[in-house]
């Protein structure tokens, strides 16, 4: 298997580039734009990769000096571009790490490869620093733009770049990577696979991160069993749950999950889609206790509970309350 059949999926996105390398026709710049975790990292020191191999052709030999500089992330002829402040790229990165730079030759390479990460986190001043080189690039500069959302660009780059947007996956990609390659048992792949909206980087960071697993099973275990806890034990929940506030998203993807499994069995009395599959027999239950309306209202209501938070307003109060309403006893603290 060549290192390009190792990426999982983005088949338009891999035959472009390839395409461009194959033919010696490659763009002075690339955007590559597609969610955190869609593998455009990947792509973009691959692509560089296979231009600068020195045996040429659409695949890299993986064995030349130049191979091997790339894989180390140590090749002179493949910058990667970062921002000196968190969030943002300034116009002095721009300058420093690009414009000033490209028009020295390559020190080794037939190409000088500028791969910017989060690049539609430039300032506007950046970019328009950028466009200098964009407008009259010397002939070996090749830039790849990684962006979670190009439209943050100036439309003046946009025009002057070739675009490449990586899509979502299929699940049966997800769950077949997760099993076969990861090596998790079905039960894990398949929450991890409805979890992960067909991004293969946040499908791998999950199945890497065994706190996501610990809040499972206390997702689970309010879900399951809200109607019976004390109002006293829910409290106490939304301590523990204050404790572990920076995995507090996984803990909402989890309840709207479990209610969105209740919802289609309770309209379609499809039981085989379920994704907790080893909690049928319970998600069937909350589906045959709630309504329809309660199912929509709860999933709103988890919905809003992480607007809310992320307004920062009090953990305490939304969360009790977001618990109270999945008990079935909201402004009834006790």
């Amino acid at each position: 298997m060549n290192e390009w059949d190792k990426i999982i999926g983005q088949e338009n996105a891999k035959a472009v580039l390839q395409s461009a390398a194959a033919n010696d026709h490659t763009s002075h710049a690339y955007i590559l734009d597609g969610e955190t975790g869609s593998g455009k990292k990947s792509l973009a020191g691959l692509f560089a990769k296979t231009l600068q191999c020195e045996e040429g052709g659409t695949v890299p030999c993986g064995k030349c000096t130049s191979c091997i500089q790339a894989e180390s992330r140590n090749h002179p002829d493949i910058i990667y571009v970062t921002g000196q402040k968190e969030g943002t790229i300034g116009v002095d990165d721009v300058r420093d790490r690009v414009v000033n730079d490209a028009w020295i030759r390559p020190y080794s390479g037939r190409y000088k490869i500028y791969i910017v990460d989060q690049a539609d986190t430039m300032t506007v001043q950046a970019q328009n620093a950028l466009l200098k080189t964009l407008e009259e690039p010397p002939a070996y500069v090749v830039l790849m733009l990684l962006t979670n959302n190009a439209l943050k660009l100036l439309p003046t780059i946009v025009s002057r770049s070739m675009t490449v947007r990586l899509h979502a996956l299929d699940d049966k990609a997800v769950y077949n990577y997760l099993k076969k390659e990861l090596g998790l048992n079905s039960e894990r792949a398949e929450v991890i696979t409805a979890l992960s909206r067909g991004n293969i980087g946040r499908a791998r960071a999950l199945s890497e991160n065994e706190e996501f697993w610990r809040l499972k099973e206390e997702a689970l275990r309010l879900v399951k069993n809200a109607q019976s806890l004390p109002v006293a034990d829910l409290l106490l929940a939304v301590k523990d749950l204050k404790e572990k506030k920076e995995d507090i998203e996984e803990f909402f993807n989890m309840l709207t999950l479990w209610y969105r499994d209740a919802l289609m069995v309770k309209t379609t009395g499809d039981r085989e889609r379920i994704s907790f599959r080893e909690e049928t027999a319970a998600v069937c239950e909350t589906a045959g206790k709630k309504s329809y309306e309660q199912l929509n209202r709860l999933i709103l209501r988890i919905e809003d509970t992480r607007k809310k938070l992320r307004e920062n307003v009090s953990f305490d109060i939304v969360m009790e309350l977001l618990l109270l309403e999945i008990k079935g006893q909201e402004n009834k603290l006790q």
